[in-house]
Protein backbone atom coordinates (compact mmCIF):
# COMPACT_ATOMS: atom_id res chain seq x y z
CA UNK A 1 0.00 0.00 0.00
CA UNK A 2 2.62 2.35 0.78
CA UNK A 3 4.46 1.80 -2.77
CA UNK A 4 0.89 2.98 -4.53
CA UNK A 5 1.23 6.12 -2.15
CA UNK A 6 4.60 6.86 -3.35
CA UNK A 7 3.63 6.65 -7.03
CA UNK A 8 0.57 8.41 -6.38
CA UNK A 9 2.73 11.38 -5.05
CA UNK A 10 5.54 11.51 -7.78
CA UNK A 11 2.62 11.66 -10.32
CA UNK A 12 0.98 14.39 -8.82
CA UNK A 13 4.05 16.10 -7.98
CA UNK A 14 5.07 15.71 -11.58
CA UNK A 15 1.84 16.71 -13.14
CA UNK A 16 1.47 19.79 -10.47
CA UNK A 17 4.86 21.21 -10.84
CA UNK A 18 5.31 20.61 -14.99
CA UNK A 19 8.54 18.90 -14.46
CA UNK A 20 7.50 15.62 -16.40
CA UNK A 21 7.82 13.86 -19.49
CA UNK A 22 5.23 16.12 -21.48
CA UNK A 23 6.57 18.24 -24.83
CA UNK A 24 5.93 21.48 -23.09
CA UNK A 25 8.59 20.65 -20.38
CA UNK A 26 11.20 18.46 -22.30
CA UNK A 27 10.83 22.03 -25.14
CA UNK A 28 12.29 24.03 -22.06
CA UNK A 29 15.08 21.55 -21.29
CA UNK A 30 16.04 21.42 -24.95
CA UNK A 31 15.48 17.91 -25.82
CA UNK A 32 12.56 18.62 -28.70
CA UNK A 33 11.67 21.16 -30.87
CA UNK A 34 8.33 21.64 -30.41
CA UNK A 35 5.91 21.62 -27.29
CA UNK A 36 2.94 20.86 -29.50
CA UNK A 37 0.57 17.84 -28.28
CA UNK A 38 2.25 14.52 -30.00
CA UNK A 39 -1.41 13.01 -29.21
CA UNK A 40 -3.23 15.03 -31.45
CA UNK A 41 -1.57 17.30 -33.61
CA UNK A 42 -0.15 15.56 -36.41
CA UNK A 43 3.32 15.05 -37.10
CA UNK A 44 3.71 17.08 -39.96
CA UNK A 45 2.05 19.81 -38.41
CA UNK A 46 4.29 19.99 -34.98
CA UNK A 47 6.63 22.75 -35.76
CA UNK A 48 3.63 24.99 -36.03
CA UNK A 49 2.63 27.25 -33.93
CA UNK A 50 -1.54 27.30 -33.66
CA UNK A 51 -1.64 23.87 -32.05
CA UNK A 52 -2.72 22.70 -28.02
CA UNK A 53 0.85 22.66 -25.90
CA UNK A 54 1.47 19.35 -24.63
CA UNK A 55 0.82 20.45 -20.84
CA UNK A 56 -0.65 17.83 -18.02
CA UNK A 57 -3.34 20.69 -18.19
CA UNK A 58 -4.30 20.06 -21.95
CA UNK A 59 -3.61 16.59 -21.47
CA UNK A 60 -6.19 16.07 -18.36
CA UNK A 61 -8.77 18.79 -19.54
CA UNK A 62 -9.37 18.49 -23.30
CA UNK A 63 -6.78 16.58 -25.09
CA UNK A 64 -9.51 14.85 -27.42
CA UNK A 65 -7.07 11.60 -27.55
CA UNK A 66 -7.97 11.26 -23.98
CA UNK A 67 -11.64 11.91 -23.74
CA UNK A 68 -12.53 7.99 -23.32
CA UNK A 69 -10.62 8.40 -20.26
CA UNK A 70 -11.67 11.34 -19.11
CA UNK A 71 -15.26 10.31 -19.72
CA UNK A 72 -14.47 7.40 -17.59
CA UNK A 73 -13.25 9.03 -14.80
CA UNK A 74 -15.26 12.66 -14.65
CA UNK A 75 -18.18 11.52 -16.71
CA UNK A 76 -17.60 14.22 -19.64
CA UNK A 77 -15.29 14.29 -22.73
CA UNK A 78 -14.18 17.56 -21.61
CA UNK A 79 -13.32 18.89 -18.26
CA UNK A 80 -12.45 22.16 -17.04
CA UNK A 81 -9.99 22.57 -13.65
CA UNK A 82 -13.43 23.11 -11.36
CA UNK A 83 -14.29 19.61 -12.50
CA UNK A 84 -11.36 18.17 -11.56
CA UNK A 85 -11.04 20.00 -8.26
CA UNK A 86 -15.00 19.37 -7.28
CA UNK A 87 -14.52 16.39 -4.85
CA UNK A 88 -12.14 16.54 -1.81
CA UNK A 89 -8.96 16.92 -1.98
CA UNK A 90 -7.69 12.94 -1.02
CA UNK A 91 -10.00 11.93 -4.18
CA UNK A 92 -8.88 14.62 -6.42
CA UNK A 93 -5.51 13.84 -6.27
CA UNK A 94 -6.08 9.84 -6.44
CA UNK A 95 -7.97 10.86 -9.51
CA UNK A 96 -5.21 12.36 -10.99
CA UNK A 97 -2.61 9.99 -10.25
CA UNK A 98 -5.29 7.57 -11.91
CA UNK A 99 -5.61 9.14 -15.03
CA UNK A 100 -2.15 9.79 -15.31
Amino acid sequence: MLTRKKEEISIITRVLSGHNCLRNHIFYAGLTYTKNCTYCVPEEKWNEDNYPTETAHHILCDCPAFSKERNNLYAAHVITEKQVFSKSTKTNLHNIAKFF
